[in-house]
């Protein structure tokens, strides 16, 4: 009797822990997987998307980094090999070097809120951020690429990412009425949610060349392909209709390095140049007459000489007048402009991400920048050679370093959703591969 009883399981919690915890694993996996797609949907919602009972849409973006980063620190695995080493060592100079010059330079003064007003174009005006705010930025957004690098350990996650960071940007569109900045020559700039129609053309762009993913992507992803379609033509509006001069030539840019890259390892790719035209076409009769007018104004060589390229020149210039007090040291995170604050009128970045490097974080500070950048496209390159979505990969890539050539993107959330996206892609490719 005692040996038939020792038999029969027993169905009591303590013995049904194990049972129960793939089950507990599987809702946690679901809740993040939910937390990395609404992360992504809300991605492209800047400052001017509009309110709702007084809340800022674009604070979701913020909560929801916040949980996410927090939820990951609760789940097993690394956090360190999530980037490449380089990568590592570039992200942890500048966390040292903004904590040593705010808590020791500058003697703990650091300042939240909000100084004064700014020009973005023309006569529109917006609030400028005090140095800590900024500092909080870049420690939340760093937080979330490396979680969200983390996160994506799958060709799955990569896909539903990426559209859902497209169908953020249409529901944005669709849902506010957008933010115009006036131009000072020719018309108005559409700027969607940002104050700034740059930042707005890269969110475009963005989501442009994710959608591309998607179209390039292996497996069942029908359904995706026909939102990526939808993705591509809104992203296409969209950086038409900002006027942004960068955008349109890093979109270029990368096209043409998608290109290169699908025709030394995939053939031909004759859809590239097709798919292009179609959406040429699609564009042109959907984009108001005014919009191409003002875009051909823009990107004449005429004005763009007798600007200096938006007054790049100038300013690039001031800033190597002043080059003795920030080389060796830097001037801190977020504190670029004090530079040549006397130079102008209202405060002028460097628009130049790899002068922004060496004007706040001195000479180490820009190396190990380039040399993170390089070893991380490298790595892209060098793996998931077989796949499709490599070319899409390496194309954004092209595509950001051209347009951190004429703004300094470091303090915005595209770039470090890019990055995330590029450091899980290669990891990835190298496990698919082998």
């Amino acid at each position: 009797m005692t040996d038939t009883l020792s038999r029969q399981p027993m169905h009591t919690p303590a013995f049904e822990a194990g049972q129960l915890a793939p089950s507990v694993g599987v809702y946690r996996r679901h809740a993040m997987n939910a937390l990395a797609l609404a992360l992504a949907f809300w991605a492209p919602w800047g400052e001017a998307s509009g309110t709702l009972f007084g809340f800022g849409f674009s604070k979701i973006f913020v909560v929801l980094a916040a949980l996410f980063i927090v939820a990951q620190a609760f789940t097993r695995g690394g956090w360190v090999d999530v980037f490449p080493r380089p990568f590592n060592w570039w992200v942890l100079f500048l966390v040292g070097h903004t904590l040593i010059y705010y808590l020791v330079v500058a003697g703990g003064d650091v300042r939240f809120g909000y100084s004064g007003y700014k020009v973005y174009q023309g006569e529109v005006t917006g609030l400028v951020e005090e140095h800590g705010v900024g500092v909080a930025r870049f420690f939340l957004f760093a937080a979330v690429a490396y979680a969200l690098s983390r996160h994506l350990s799958s060709a799955g996650r990569l896909q539903a990412v990426a559209v859902m960071y497209g169908l953020g940007l249409c529901a944005m569109l669709l849902l506010t009425s957008g933010y115009y900045t006036a131009e000072d020559v020719g018309g108005e700039r559409f700027s969607g949610g940002s104050f700034n129609a740059n930042a707005f053309g890269m969110t475009c762009w963005t989501a442009l060349f994710l959608a591309l993913f998607l179209v390039r992507s292996e497996g069942k992803v029908k359904l995706k392909r026909m939102c990526a379609v939808a993705i591509i033509v809104v992203a296409g509006y969209g950086i038409l209709s900002s006027g942004s001069r960068s955008g349109l030539l890093g979109v270029l840019v990368g096209l043409a390095a998608l290109t290169a890259f699908s025709s030394l390892r995939r053939g031909a790719a004759v859809w590239i140049p097709v798919g292009f035209l179609l959406v040429v076409c699609v564009l042109v009769a959907l984009v108001p007459d005014t919009v191409l007018t003002d875009l051909s104004e823009r990107i004449a060589p005429a004005r763009i000489r007798e600007t200096g390229g938006a007054h790049r020149l100038q300013i690039w210039g001031a800033y190597a007048e002043h080059v003795g007090e920030y080389a060796f040291q830097g001037v801190g995170l977020n504190n670029g402009s004090a530079v040549v604050a006397g130079d102008f009128y209202v405060q002028r970045p460097t628009h130049n991400l790899f002068l922004k490097m060496l004007v706040e974080f001195g000479v180490a500070g820009l190396a190990l920048f380039i040399f993170a950048m390089w070893h991380l496209f490298m790595k892209a390159r060098d793996t998931g050679v077989h796949l499709p979505e490599r070319a899409v990969v390496l194309g954004l890539v092209v595509c950001w370093l051209t347009n951190i050539l004429f703004h300094d993107f470091m303090l915005t959330r595209e770039t470090w959703v890019i990055l995330a996206f590029v450091s899980a892609f290669a990891r990835n490719s190298t496990i698919r591969e082998q």
